[in-house]
This record gives C-alpha cells, structure tokens and sequence, in this order.
C-alpha cells in the first residue's frame, strides 16, 4: 500500500539522518525511538479522528455534501494519517525550535560571568599593540590581557602523514581540513585545567604543546606523541606534554592547541 510505504520511508530517512548526525549509536537509537513513538501518538490520533467522522457520518446517514466527505476520507484513512503525522511533526518541530531558541539563550546568559567581555580584537600587528592597549584602558580602566595566537594545520602526528580522507570520525576530519588555532602561555588560563601530564616549566627549551581533551580524543593523541603543524608553510613540530579541560562556556580566550 502507498501510504504504508510511505511511512516506511519516512522511518527508514529518519533512522538514517539519526546515525550520520549523532556518532553514539546508542543515543542514535535513542532519538530514533522517539521519533517513532512521537509518530505513533500522532497517527493514533488522527485514526481515531477520521474514526469518529466516519461514524458521524453513518449516525447521520445522509447524502449532505458536508457529512459525505467524511465517507472519501475515511476510505483514504491510510494516506490521510501519514500526512496529518507529517504536518505535525513539522508544526512540533517549529514549536520545539522556538522554544529550546529562548531556553538555550536564557541559560547562557545565567551561566556568563558578571564581567564577561563583550568585544574581542583580533589580528593586533607588533606596531599596534601599544596604541590599542592604551586605548582599551582609557576606556576600560584596566589593562588589556593580549594573547598571542598563530593559526596552524595539523599535518603529521608521530613521523606519520596525517590525511582527512582517511579518518572515519566526521568531527576529526572537520580537525585536519581547517587551521586550528595555536597559543602559548606561561601560566595556565583559570577556566583551563590539566587533567593529563604538566603544565610547562619555566626554563623551558624543548618545544612541547597542551592539547585540549576533546581535540586529544577525537585524534587520539596521548602524552609524549609528536606532532607537526604547518604555520604559513613553515613546520612546527612539538611533543605533548599535556591534556588539559577547557570551559568553552567562559567567554575567555580559549585554544584547542
């Protein structure tokens, strides 16, 4: 039957949009489960609906344009609930969309700190970092924190060629195809916390690097591996010395790298 066959296909491109956005198999399923009971309340529903017409219909038993189209339509009850379930998971969809909009904003602002900045200057060339600071604390009263930053593509880990095409995790390939953004710091940042290895010791000579935890996973990088970045074609290389937690939430200057 065409609307059964329909229905089919509707699961069948959900579960399939399930398992390409979501990398957990387990909340995949998860999500797809309750696509399919939302489905079925709706189509359970609209059945009784078209249901509860036809027997107004018969209780009436008159030719009445207005009470015969309920006839046509309970002969057409299969197409007729796919379509009702469509439109109201598109109408839910909107719903769900303009409500979690204002939650997920609401919630942000609660968990932003008081003095949380509101205007990041990037790209601040040598010459320009005296008047721009000087700037700032006319404004502001305080003195500027300026972070260093270079913009770097990782190429190889551990003397091995490191290729986009060849890594089946879709968010570790989104790593390798984009430049990822590069710091150095001799005091670990406040919202950042080392979880794997040491922070640098002052003194320091030997090039090593702190690797954000998710960054670490998704390439599966542990502690002492090489890596090599290409900055504006000149290689990088560097050893990790450590793994650290970031809160991307803080408002602070953060770096994967």
């Amino acid at each position: 039957m065409l609307w059964l066959g329909s229905a089919l296909l509707g699961v069948g491109a959900a579960a399939l949009v399930c398992f390409l956005m979501v990398s957990n198999p387990l909340l995949a399923g998860l999500l797809l489960t309750g696509f399919v009971a939302v489905c079925l309340v709706f189509g359970a529903v609209f059945w009784a609906l078209l249901k509860g017409l036809a027997r107004l219909e018969a209780q009436h038993n008159t030719k009445r344009a207005g009470i015969a189209v309920f006839k046509s339509m309970h002969r057409r009850a299969g197409m007729l609930v796919v379509q009702g379930v469509s439109l109201s998971l598109g109408l839910a969809a909107l719903l769900i969309l303009a409500v979690v909009q204002g939650d997920l904003v609401d919630r942000w602002q609660e968990v932003l700190p008081a003095d949380a900045p509101n205007r990041f200057v990037f790209n601040i060339q040598p010459d320009q970092v005296q008047p721009i600071g000087t700037l700032i604390a006319e404004h502001t009263q305080q003195k500027p924190r300026l972070y260093p930053m270079v913009r770097g593509r990782l190429v190889r880990m551990n003397d091995q060629e490191l290729r986009a095409d060849e890594l089946s995790n879709p968010r570790a390939r989104r790593l390798l195809e984009r430049e990822l953004n590069i710091s150095f710091s001799d005091t670990l940042p406040v919202q950042n916390t080392v979880v794997q290895g040491q922070w640098f010791s002052p003194g320091q000579t030997e090039p090593t690097a702190s690797i954000e935890t998710s960054v670490a996973e998704r390439l599966n990088v542990k502690l002492g591996d090489t890596l090599t970045f290409d900055v504006a074609g000149t290689p990088l290389q560097v050893s990790v010395a450590s793994i650290r937690d970031v809160r991307w939430d803080s408002m602070q200057p953060n770096f994967s790298s």
